[in-house]
């Protein structure tokens, strides 16, 4: 069990160095706590800017239950890399909020342009977001920073995505 209210965000496993494949593999990543209202958590952060594959993994029962954000969990982050393999994963999110905003993804890609050519495959994940949103966030089951899906590599295949019963606030993409 790992709780604070003294650090804005934590992260069960952060890469940001440019290796030429970094692999992160069979982790368990869960029951994080975050109590303050700027907290966030995030089970797997890849900001490259090298390769990156991320398998095998177990992401859930991330927590932020003051946090006022309309993003404040997120199970896996991408941030940057070339080329980032993302195959046999499951992130189980379930998160609330005491605070009148609150949001959370399954997965989140924030490409950052000036790192380069970017590559996401995704295959044989479960990304599930059973979160409860409040105000103007939303529960997502894959989150973008962009519209633009042309990283998304077309040969990503049975992922499952869920994010509840499907409404206004609760989403399979965003």
């Amino acid at each position: 069990t790992f709780t604070t209210a003294d650090i804005a965000t934590l992260t069960g496993i952060h890469i940001s160095a440019n290796y030429n494949t970094m692999v992160i593999s069979k982790n368990k990543i869960y029951n994080f706590e975050g109590t303050g209202a700027g907290s966030n958590c995030i089970g797997i952060t890849f900001n490259g800017p090298g390769a990156g594959i991320i398998e095998n993994n177990l992401v859930g029962d991330l927590r932020t239950p003051n946090a006022v954000s309309p993003n404040s969990i997120n199970g896996i982050f991408l941030g940057g890399g070339t080329m980032v393999s993302l195959f046999y994963n499951t992130v189980w999110i379930n998160g609330s909020s005491s605070s009148s905003l609150f949001g959370s993804s399954a997965v989140d890609i924030a490409y950052n342009s000036s790192i380069g050519p970017y590559d996401a495959t995704f295959r044989n994940n479960i990304f599930v977001n059973l979160s409860t949103p409040k105000g103007t966030g939303v529960t997502v089951s894959h989150r973008r920073e962009s519209i633009a899906l042309a990283d998304y590599n077309s040969s990503s295949d049975n992922n499952l995505f869920y994010a509840g019963t499907p409404g206004p606030s609760n989403l399979i993409f965003y």
